[in-house]
């Protein structure tokens, strides 16, 4: 028999305003870039090396750490670019 679905299926948060997406490399990541995590955008507050610029560690106000190792979709403030 047929059942009703009780919950919509949860949405991607909109994409944060005043910027542009690229796939971006470890080594040029900046803070103040936005990383999609968790069902969220996060602003990066700061970084680490992890050892040389092929890795690096994101650190945001309300996530926890996140070790970049290979290229992925940041968004850029338009200012920045």
């Amino acid at each position: 028999m047929y059942e009703r679905k009780t919950q919509a299926p949860p949405r991607k948060p909109a994409v944060p305003g005043g910027t542009i997406a690229a796939h971006r490399p470890p080594h040029d990541v900046r803070i103040g870039d936005f990383v999609h995590l968790d069902g969220a955008y996060h602003q990066i507050q700061d970084m680490r090396s992890a050892g040389d610029t092929s890795r690096r560690v994101l650190l945001f106000a309300e996530h926890s750490p996140l070790t970049m190792t290979e290229a992925m979709t940041i968004h850029r403030p338009v200012g920045t670019c």
